[in-house]
């Protein structure tokens, strides 16, 4: 009883501070902020949607060949490899049972191939972040160096948030192997998914900005439901598996979910912030 007052506590608190910093970090107030901050001699013109990522110079598209070429290479290499693990994923993808089957049998040990597929899910998430952050105009005053770096550092971050909470949890009430199960199933669903998308991130860096935005746009909405897929998928199974009230899966999701997120988007505005 004293942990789950505990856990509410904490997670109303989590939420206030989510809902105090969303509200300081809207585009409009950022943007607001810095106007009202320069002299009024020196006030720039709002550049028009896409403006910025056209004139771009330091990520040119000599860059993005060259990236996508590498991406391609290493592709080829993973599929040489590790073709046949990326095969046996397919049936627990599509078959929780299967899926439970394969993490009883093959769940020990650390996999090669699962690092980089999900390294490429991290790859395909953020360049598709980039290039619409860039044609939204967004955060103008960042190069694309520094915005890919920091749109890389969210998304890592995210995940090992995700996974630190997950060691706690577990750690903490003993619940057996389900949060490793839990934490299987959404992997599952972000190494296969980035396979998907890392197509969306291709033809968005190299097409040009009025197609490539909405490929974006397409890839992030895609990842967004894949990952929500994964997510009640991985419920779920903790539920049946468990049998859990609804209290205790309202606080998990919180726990393991949000305020991973949270934290995430707090660095993202943090971190934005004192680069421009």
């Amino acid at each position: 009883m004293k942990r789950n007052i505990t856990l509410l506590l904490v997670l109303l608190g989590l939420c206030l501070n989510i809902s105090k910093v969303v509200a300081q970090n809207k585009p409009e107030a950022i943007h607001q902020n810095r106007i009202n901050k320069l002299p009024d001699y020196h006030i720039p013109s709002t550049p028009f949607v896409g403006e910025t990522m056209q004139k771009s110079t330091s990520f040119a598209a000599n860059w993005k060949i060259i990236f996508v070429f590498c991406w391609l290479m290493g592709a080829a290499l993973t599929k040489k490899y590790y073709y046949q693990y990326i095969i046996s994923l397919l049936a627990p993808f599509i078959s929780i049972n299967k899926a439970n089957i394969y993490y009883r049998q093959k769940s020990s040990g650390f996999h090669t191939g699962s690092f980089l597929l999900l390294l490429n899910y991290l790859l395909a998430n953020t360049f598709l972040a980039y290039v619409l952050l860039r044609y939204k105009a967004y955060f103008v005053s960042i190069n694309d160096e520094e915005l890919i770096v920091l749109i890389l550092i969210v998304f890592i971050s995210l995940d090992l948030l995700h996974n630190l909470m997950v060691q706690y949890v577990h750690y903490l009430f003993r619940p057996g192997d389900l949060l490793p199960l839990y934490n299987f199933h959404i992997g599952l669903i972000q190494q296969l998914s980035g396979l998907i998308l890392s197509l969306f991130m291709i033809f968005a860096l190299l097409l040009p900005v009025s197609i490539g935005h909405q490929i974006a746009s397409i890839g992030l909405i895609l990842s967004i439901i894949l990952l929500f897929t994964g997510l009640f998928r991985s419920l779920f199974v903790l539920q049946r598996q468990s049998k859990l009230s609804a209290l205790h899966l309202i606080l998990y999701i919180c726990t393991l979910e949000i305020a991973p997120l949270a934290v995430a988007l707090k660095g993202f505005f943090w971190i934005s912030a004192r680069v421009t």
